[in-house]
């Protein structure tokens, strides 16, 4: 395997922590050349892809397997992919640094349909042919999932193929076949995988249309394969959760550990895809999430765990779940509902998470007035909100995020004042309140699949007129989501083949991250349909009497619940009929369920067995800290300082360390950094004050912390300290650098510059740019080779840094001052030192 060297890009890109990979808890393995290699790809950024609660699932599960190796791969920042592009850099594995092109299989999870122009930007920036069909067995399989995969078809000329339903058990029959079959053509190993239930090979498959652009068939053209493709279901409490996900060095958007308490939903919302595709309803059992909840944290150390479904509050143990978590770590740890639906448990979930560290209460109303609530089947207003949203300020919660959506059939303008009002009434006081409104996408496989559109115009009508209702409102905040976007959603969410050409005509214009408001170009997506031939309007406006008729893209696809069951569903929210949910009464004839349940459901709630953590004494009145030395290697170089500091939370709480926390509204733990690490920087000396709460032997909680670290990060030393020791920052005078690089630095360079009283550099940051004078931050600069003064000479500096009150000097503009022209290949912190009676100390030897 071929391995790429990106040290030196690495300092010219944004957030370059992004791609070096090494996290806690990722996994870099060597197997045979007979095994298979996957890379699990995310068309989106990092921070986006890491978030993602599935992709952590299949890379446990595959690197589990001892003759499969799973790596990631993100989209690279435009940044990235600039110096990717123009230094011929191929994507890569994060975890081998090895191209896409040399693995066996590349895993793409489809999430969103506005990242499929990232999906070929990604293969094109891999060297991998984009059609499906110009490929041979030379290249890697193309392989795709998530909900967007349930239609297939806009991507059908680019996927080799497609996972229709839930992974955990198809990815691994997928790489055994491929295992089997790695010395076969390319064409052998399609049709075996194609004999796989929930596999879809789309090269297998034709489509004819009818005169107007419907579709008129869909003709397999291989025999043997499936006329439908029937979606995978998993028993979910026999399927492993993901105990030990990555910890990114970084911020992600979801930045905290994440259990699947339930999957799927059986409100039957009549707009929400993920309501019917993730069908039947299931339950993890009270007592795995409980031993569950205490694996993750362990394995991780993250501060916030969130309790993931569709709708959190409808899971039969909620409360005593949350109960359960908050007896096992108290207030250090928060605990978020992704989104709470109005029941009569909302409050008291709220009333115990409001004793713990809080997060943020979001409940998604969708509509403003019990008619539209009707027709798309959520009984949200069936409850009093003002009075549950005021409990929840009353109980401590600071914010509380209310989610809407524009353009739902049969709204009326009387539905978009119904929001106002309703805002208007959960008002309390100027506490904040934040407000998100989507527009209405009609998504497959769903009651609403057959409806058209809203149009741009009229979508932005109904959203400035909501804006302009709160625009002086200080403490309420509105988002939302542009309705161009919406209308591109619209159509990929309900296109077909034809499609594809278009995605190529606007990748070549340069369209990708489309779902980044900033760089989403709509203007160039309009002429891309233009020079396709084919109006966008067909996929989003589309609506007859006999729509029921049609054959819709993705009809060949069996998602488990039957077509006659959404078109009823169809018909009642015309009426304004509800339909109560599966947990309640009688089965509703879906079809998603295996066994049709005809009598009402009793549940038996089991008794929990809970599994606390050893108990911690607290020692009333007394402080006990500590004083770490470590070293920050080249694997961490580019982890910037408030990163660190992130890791080295999680990596205390893993370890076990009983470190103490802040009293208040959020606890945290108590611990304090020295100077801070500017990034690329590597450092032999940097040091970590931490309270702990009870004694510890020190040596143990070396070994302890040493054994959690990432790669790269060490602890050499620790001593006790007092109560009253200063603080890092205060205590050091000055930082010793060693700085390698090439550029012609003389003698009288140096003796020149510390001649001086003024070098005047110019800082930027953000929007500003301030002049400091280095100078007077410059003790003492040593020269430690005899190349200098030599034309393209290889210099190494060793320099004393002060530390004061105004500021410090950094080690590269002392270098540019000497010399503009010098490359700096390498720094090093070499040690940090006090003065103390005229004598050079160590942080380590000033305890008091």
């Amino acid at each position: 395997m071929n391995k790429i060297n990106i040290e030196h890009i690495l300092p010219m890109v944004t957030k370059p922590a992004r791609y070096t990979g090494g996290e806690i808890n990722s996994v870099s393995k060597d197997i045979p050349s007979t095994g298979v290699r996957i890379a699990l790809a995310f068309p989106d950024v990092y921070e986006i892809g890491m978030s993602h609660l599935g992709l952590k699932i299949l890379y446990e599960i595959l690197n589990d397997l001892p003759d499969v190796a799973a790596e990631r791969v993100y989209a690279p920042w435009l940044d990235m992919e600039e110096r990717l592009r123009n230094e011929g850099i191929p994507l890569f594995g994060l975890e081998s640094k090895t191209p896409l092109s040399e693995f066996d299989v590349i895993g793409f999870s489809l999430q969103y349909e506005l990242s499929y122009t990232n999906v070929l930007n990604m293969l094109q920036l891999s060297n991998i042919p984009l059609l499906s069909k110009e490929r041979d067995e030379k290249h890697p399989l193309i392989i795709a999932g998530g909900p967007c995969s349930l239609n297939p078809e806009p991507l059908a000329d680019f996927i080799d193929i497609f996972c229709i339903g839930e992974a955990e058990e198809l990815i691994v029959e997928i790489v055994s076949t491929v295992k089997s079959h790695r010395d076969k053509s390319r064409h052998e190993m399609l049709l075996a995988l194609s004999q796989i239930e929930s596999v879809y090979v789309p090269s297998f498959y034709s489509v004819d249309y009818h005169q107007d652009g419907s579709i008129k068939g869909f003709i397999p053209q291989v025999e043997g394969v499936p006329l439908r493709i029937k979606r995978r279901v998993v028993d979910l409490e026999q399927q492993r959760a993901s105990i030990k996900p990555i910890v990114p060095f970084i911020e992600i958007a979801h930045d905290r550990a994440g259990l699947e308490i339930q999957r799927g939903c059986g409100r039957g919302c009549r707009f929400c895809q993920a309501g019917f595709i993730y069908r039947p309803l299931r339950e993890r059992s009270l007592n795995t999430l409980l031993k569950q909840s205490q694996q993750i944290i362990k394995e991780t150390g993250y501060e916030e765990l969130s309790l993931g479904s569709l709708s959190s509050t409808d899971y039969p143990d909620i409360l005593d779940l949350v109960k359960g978590i908050e007896r096992c770590f108290g207030r250090k740890l928060a605990i978020s509902l992704p989104s709470l639906r109005l029941n009569s448990l909302v409050t008291e979930v709220s009333a115990i998470l409001s004793r713990i560290k809080k997060t943020g209460l979001t409940i998604a109303p969708e509509a403003g007035t019990k008619r539209l609530s009707c027709v798309i089947n959520k009984d949200v207003l069936d409850y009093c909100l003002p009075a549950i949203i005021k409990d929840a300020y009353h109980q401590g919660w600071k914010t509380v995020k209310l989610y809407f959506m524009i353009g739902l059939p049969t709204e009326t303008w009387e539905d978009i004042e119904g929001i106002v009002s309703l805002v208007n009434s959960v008002r309390y006081g100027k506490k904040q309140l934040k407000i998100s409104i989507a527009s209405f996408v009609p998504k497959s496989h769903t009651p609403f699949q057959w409806e058209a559109q809203e149009s741009i115009v009229q979508l932005r009508e109904k959203l400035d007129y909501i804006k302009r209702q709160f625009q002086r409102c200080r403490w309420i905040t509105i988002t939302w989501n542009d309705p161009a976007t919406s209308f591109l959603e619209a159509v990929f969410a309900r296109g077909d083949r034809r499609l594809g050409q278009v995605l190529l005509y606007a990748l070549e214009q340069g369209c990708k991250f489309d779902a980044w408001s900033e760089y989403f170009k709509f203007s160039v997506w309009m002429d891309a349909f233009k020079r396709a031939g084919i109006s966008p309007e067909f996929y989003t406006d589309r609506k007859s009497g006999k729509i029921f008729e049609d054959h819709l893209p993705w009809d060949h696809i069996d998602t488990g619940v039957n077509k006659e069951y959404l078109i009823k569903e169809a018909k009642r929210a015309y009426e304004g009929v509800t339909t109560d949910a599966c947990q309640i009464g009688k089965c509703k004839q879906c079809g998603a369920c295996e066994t049709e349940i005809q009598e009402d459901a009793v549940r038996q709630t089991p008794v929990a067995t809970y599994l606390p953590p050893s108990a911690r004494g607290v020692v009333e009145g007394r402080q006990i800290r500590v004083r770490l030395k470590y070293t920050k290697g080249k694997e961490v170089s580019f982890v910037s300082h408030l990163d660190m500091l992130r890791m080295f939370m999680r990596s205390l709480s893993r370890a076990g360390i009983p470190i103490a926390y802040s009293s208040g509204y959020s606890p945290h733990p108590r611990l304090s950094f020295g100077h801070p690490l500017s990034v690329g920087v590597m450092s032999q000396e940097e040091f970590l004050d931490i309270e702990l709460e009870m004694p510890m032997n020190l040596d143990e909680l070396i070994i302890r912390l040493n054994e959690v670290l990432p790669v790269g990060i060490k602890i050499s030393d620790a001593v006790f300290i007092a109560s009253n020791a200063g603080a890092l920052t205060a205590i050091v005078d000055f930082i010793r650098y060693q700085v390698d690089g090439y550029g012609i630095i003389s003698l009288d360079d140096i003796t020149s510059f510390m001649n001086k009283t003024e070098v005047v550099v110019q800082r930027k940051r953000k929007d500003t740019i301030k002049q400091v004078n280095i100078r007077e931050f410059v003790r003492g600069i040593e020269v430690r080779n005899t190349e200098c003064g030599m034309r393209n000479a290889e210099f190494q500096l060793m320099m004393e840094i002060k530390t004061t009150n105004s500021g410090t000097g950094k080690p590269e503009e002392v270098v540019h001052a000497l010399c503009p022209d010098a490359s700096i290949t390498s720094c090093i912190r070499i040690a940090q030192c006090c003065e103390v009676n005229g004598r050079i100390l160590s942080p380590m030897e000033i305890r008091v």
